[in-house]
């Protein structure tokens, strides 16, 4: 590879690298501390004596990475052409594979794959009413690529989310108040239809000094939110 090739495949590549998240990082170490181990060299070696694209050796292959906690199909997909080809390439990996120590889902897809188990009727329940994505989570993710995957998954997550926004539903759009400052608050509105100054006089009474600006103001937004 000359150095003008270098230099374009490191361009390829850069934009991928900055994209993977720290599960996808682990699992990729990991996956490559597994394959230089003698031990699953002597059995891939076993396994490349079986007849090629035989049922056998693809179990073979498959029951090979289940030991080892490689599950996830893409793991599975570069172990096998690893064994069969012999050819690795971290690089290639990273741009036609992607595995992580998280998984991102929208369960209504997820119910659909399994008519026995996930009967469609599920989606109906609160419990995915209220949480239609779902975030699966390795039992071998640490806080940090728990953060990390919904950060570099953030876009990803809102797309999913989009389709079961309800417009009507306002959560996350009212700031919290204090228990005092909402007292305040719903005396004003309960006193709406009075004058500024007249509700300035009854606030006065109770030893609450605001002024009419800021009565106005709250005036207004609580006529705003109780709509």
């Amino acid at each position: 590879m000359d150095e003008d090739d270098a230099h374009e495949r490191a361009e390829k590549i850069q934009p991928f690298k900055r994209r993977r998240t720290k599960g996808f990082i682990k699992l990729t170490s990991y996956l490559e501390a597994v394959l230089r181990k003698d031990k699953v060299q002597e059995r891939i070696e076993g396994i490349r004596a079986l007849p090629e694209g035989s049922a056998e050796r693809q179990s073979e292959v498959e029951a090979l990475c289940n030991d080892w906690g490689l599950h996830d199909t893409s793991l599975q997909e570069i172990v096998s052409e690893y064994v069969n080809t012999g050819h690795y390439d971290r690089d290639e990996n990273m741009i036609a594979y992607s595995y992580d120590l998280a998984y991102l889902e929208d369960t209504k897809d997820r119910m659909t794959t399994d008519d026995e188990y996930f009967d469609n009727k599920l989606f109906n329940t609160t419990l995915d009413k209220e949480y239609p994505i779902a975030i699966r989570i390795s039992a071998n993710a640490s806080i940090q690529d728990i953060v990390n995957f919904v950060n570099k998954n953030s876009k990803i997550i809102k797309l999913f989310q989009k389709p079961y926004k309800d417009p009507g539903i306002e959560i996350g759009k009212h700031r919290s108040r204090s228990a005092g400052s909402q007292k305040v608050a719903d005396f004003i509105y309960a006193h709406r239809d009075l004058s500024i100054e007249e509700i300035r006089k009854k606030l006065s009474a109770q030893k609450i000094h605001l002024d009419p600006g800021h009565i106005g103001k709250i005036r207004s937004l609580e006529k705003k939110r109780r709509k």
